[in-house]
């Protein structure tokens, strides 16, 4: 069983948390000297020899490449033009930003308010109505049907 303590007790370090790397340092400490190391080495060995040589190879590459870290640094790059690119045309066309920004303003505030208005009307109707309730909210009187 690990018996490596749980973080949730544990204030926030800031960058580079001591506590984790002295567990994690004796974590590997204890592997090492657990005498398991020469049979997951024979287990490493298998499995850079089997088919599932290629995906470990790509897990490593990526590993290597910083993957989240490097993902991160693309996303912000990419923000950040896109604010760099929303400033230009935003200076370039002035009006048509204000049009733009008025109608995207709008359009969420009735997704947000307009619904729900009209839902509460609906509700209140419902409630003030003492008439049995179907399909469409209101009885039909189906003897003056030109079907009947």
């Amino acid at each position: 069983m690990d018996e490596t303590r749980g973080y949730g007790h544990q204030q926030n370090e800031g960058e580079g948390n001591k506590t984790a790397a002295r567990e994690y340092n004796d974590a590997q400490h204890r592997f090492a000297q657990s005498g398991r190391v020469e049979e997951k080495a024979r287990e490493a060995a298998r499995a850079m020899a089997s088919p599932e040589r290629a995906e470990l190879e790509r897990a490593e590459a990526i590993g290597r490449q910083g993957g989240a870290h490097t993902l991160t640094q693309q996303a912000r790059a990419q923000a950040s033009q896109a604010g760099d690119y929303l400033a230009s045309k935003t200076q370039e066309y002035p009006l048509a930003a204000v049009l733009v920004a008025g109608l995207v303003g709008y359009g969420i505030g009735y997704l947000i308010h307009g619904a729900s208005k009209q839902e509460w009307r609906n509700r209140r109707e419902i409630e003030e109505t003492s008439e049995p309730r179907t399909l469409f909210m209101r009885q039909t009187d189906w003897s003056k049907s030109p079907a009947v």
